[in-house]
């Protein structure tokens, strides 16, 4: 009795159900879809053969189970009369014999919709054999359990994904253009700091000048501070400290007094910058060999010089030019006698052939003086090129105004060199003095 009282009910609320779930789909299928006309988008895209929507047939199947389910959950069933356990027929839970199952059954209640079969809930969006060997039914061809797509809220996402989209490629596009923008800044900025830089070396880098500058500054120091002998005796450094006094002069600035006697400046040579010297010259042509030229094989070449030498010095005090025969003799004789000098380097010692290639490179000079077309003025009773003046003043004077320099120092002159380079410190030290005390 109680269980046809629960059947006839359960029957009663399931057509009620069905009832209500048709009138909804109804009402579902014969709703309007309307799109916005800007959007091309087909709010159903899987479309049933000759029927209704699949997003329909999803949406009744989705309302149908939430209606039983809903129902059951209201109704335990123990207050239908059912014990799906019953003690005496299947004693405890862990019992060998089967467990009831109370939704199989031949009730429209108790049919799995899940499985196939004959009924109306079990033949709905899931089609004939359920989940066994059958699949799914080949009419639908989908799966039912894939979320209801609603079709307004589609055509909204779509909407949203497209604008969402597009504003980020615009973004993408404007920070694009910015990155591309601060390239070229860098790259702008690159190149003001390369023109800084080229333009900050060229500024800082001497040049030939400033250089040339340089070393004269830094010989004129050398100068000053006890050089080498060998510097003053072969001119460089009376030269240096000659060009530094001149060009104080120049300014307008005199240093004190410092005398000079004749015998001084007999000793000390001068040249015109063209080259030679004619120290050697002096003495009317009366040369000084050195022990190591006065040897039996140098007799030769070195009569040649010798006749030479005195030939072209009585031409230049008569104010003759030297011929020219005479300066071809003397330079195949110096040609001689520097062959010979280096073919017995090996009987030497290193200082007798220091002493005869500086005597040799001495005669070279003199040769290349009796060249200038000007050496006449080295000789006669007044001659016009030489060491003059009472004090270092005028000496400088004197050199500055005939545009000569002071040459080597021939054998038995390096003392007077000596005396010379201290009166031009001295002259140099009273001239600071002067400058730092005028306005």
């Amino acid at each position: 009795m109680i269980v046809s009282m629960r059947s006839s009910g359960v029957a009663l609320l399931s057509l009620a159900v069905l009832a209500a779930t048709e009138s909804t789909a109804s009402a579902q299928i014969r709703q309007t879809v309307r799109t916005p006309s800007t959007i091309y988008v087909n709010p159903n895209p899987n479309l049933y053969p000759g029927g209704p929507t699949l997003a329909q047939y999803s949406f009744n199947s989705a309302v149908l189970g939430r209606s039983i389910g809903n129902f059951y959950s209201q109704i335990p069933p123990y207050a239908l009369g059912y014990n799906p356990y019953p003690s005496p027929v299947y004693g405890p839970v862990y019992n060998t014999a089967p467990a009831y199952n109370p939704y199989l059954g031949g009730s429209i209640l108790a049919t799995n919709p899940y499985a196939g079969g004959g009924s109306t809930l079990a033949t709905g969006g899931y089609g004939a054999g359920g989940y066994g060997a059958g699949g799914y039914d080949s009419t639908m061809a989908t799966n039912p359990y894939n979320p209801y797509a609603d079709p307004y809220g589609g055509v909204l996402r779509g909407v949203a994904d497209l604008t969402n989209a597009n504003g980020n490629y615009l973004i993408a596009n404007q920070r694009a253009r910015q990155l591309n923008e601060q390239v070229n800044q860098a790259r702008i900025d690159t190149r003001r700091k390369l023109f800084d830089e080229i333009r900050y070396e060229r500024m800082n880098t001497p040049n030939a000048e400033d250089e040339r500058k340089a070393r004269i500054q830094t010989a004129l120091e050398r100068a000053k501070t006890s050089p080498p002998l060998t510097e003053i005796f072969s001119g460089t450094s009376l030269n240096d400290l000659y060009n530094h006094l001149a060009a104080q002069q120049g300014k307008g600035f005199i240093g004190p007094p410092v005398e000079l006697n004749d015998e001084l400046l007999r000793h000390i040579n001068l040249t015109s910058g063209r080259g030679g010297n004619v120290g050697l010259l002096k003495t009317e042509g009366k040369l000084s060999w050195p022990l190591v030229l006065q040897a039996a094989e140098y007799e030769a070449p070195r009569k040649v010089v010798s006749d030479n030498i005195a030939k072209a010095v009585s031409a230049l005090s008569y104010n003759n030019p030297v011929d020219r025969a005479t300066l071809v003799s003397l330079k195949e004789a110096l040609t001689a006698l520097r062959s010979t000098l280096d073919a017995n380097i090996s009987r030497m010692s290193p200082s007798e052939y220091l002493e005869g290639s500086r005597y040799l490179t001495m005669l070279d000079d003199t040769y290349r003086a009796l060249q200038d077309p000007n050496v006449g003025n080295y000789f006669g009773d007044r001659p016009k090129w030489g060491a003059k003046g009472q004090n270092v003043g005028a000496l400088i004077q004197n050199m500055k105004a005939q545009g000569l320099q002071f040459a080597p120092a021939t054998p038995g002159d390096e003392p007077y060199y000596r005396a010379l380079h201290f009166a031009l410190l001295q002259y140099d030290a009273g001239m600071v003095q002067d400058v730092a005390k005028k306005p």
